[in-house]
């Protein structure tokens, strides 16, 4: 049995993976802490928990991201470099429209140099109860007779974050894994438009969709809370939902057998059931 200290641990994600540990002796953790609580694991599964900036505050994705990979990877060099599989997002790049996909290639690349065992493993977004989006889509689309939603043309493969969980796990336990990255992502790709299209149709529910363009949203971003309409929050999540966040599975082992699960499988399960 690996024992994995699990950073980013109070992130819905952290939560997911902390639910569903296996065979796996998992310790919930999170930076603040690693330099005490890592002794004895024999790997680290890294989160990322920040997905909006507070430049005000301090918290920028470049100290959490960036910095927090360079302090994880001297803490491992001190407890005796345990392997780290590292929790990135498809669509991570160095001219990401996202500041957020931006940072986290950063945060991939300084792992990658540091010479430890290293897995990287990127996340299309992720479905379940709590996800922050589709689930709010689904309220909508069973309540309301009108849908706003932002009118954009980048792609997405959502994936069942239980298939998600699943295969980070097998990763883990990999050997051949080490030093590679891997993308994750469902079996379908859809818009947002699209999303809402198969939302209506299997519950259905006929509604009239009222596509708004960004710059017409722009102005009211940080009233979305309030609002609790099912936009991203903040001009960080907006711009990350512009970004295409589509993969092949070819980089999963065949051995996997991976059949991710359809995405109306998906909603009917989590939603629509």
């Amino acid at each position: 049995m690996s024992r994995v200290y699990v950073t980013g641990s109070r992130s819905w994600l952290g939560r997911q993976i902390l639910s569903s540990a296996g065979t796996h002796d998992l310790k919930a953790g999170n930076l603040d802490q690693i330099s005490v609580d890592l002794k004895g694991h024999e790997a680290i599964l890294h989160i990322d928990e920040l997905l909006t900036e507070h430049p005000s505050a301090g918290i920028t994705f470049e100290k959490s991201i960036v910095e927090g990979m360079q302090e994880l990877i001297a803490c491992a060099r001190q407890q005796g470099s345990p392997r780290i599989l590292y929790v990135s997002l498809i669509g991570s790049r160095p001219n990401a429209v996202s500041p957020l996909a931006q940072a986290k290639y950063s945060a991939e690349q300084i792992l990658i140099q540091s010479g430890l065992s290293h897995i990287i493993v990127r996340l299309a977004p992720l479905i379940g109860p709590g996800d922050g989006q589709t689930e709010a889509l689904a309220r909508m689309v069973r309540y309301f007779p009108l849908l706003p939603y932002v009118n954009i043309h980048s792609m997405m493969q959502p994936v069942d974050v239980a298939d998600a969980v699943t295969l980070i796990f097998k990763l883990l336990d990999l050997p051949e894994a080490l030093g590679q990255t891997y993308n994750i992502g469902g079996e379908d790709r859809v818009s947002l438009g699209q999303l809402l299209d198969l939302l209506m149709q299997m519950s259905g529910k006929r509604r009239l969709k009222l596509p708004l363009s960004y710059e017409l949203i722009k102005p009211f971003i940080g009233l979305t809370p309030w609002l609790r309409l099912p936009f991203a929050a903040t001009p960080d999540q907006f711009l990350l939902l512009q970004e295409n966040r589509i993969c092949s599975q070819r980089s999963i082992p065949h051995h996997f057998h991976f059949q991710p699960t359809p995405l109306a499988d998906v909603l009917k399960k989590y939603f629509l059931g």
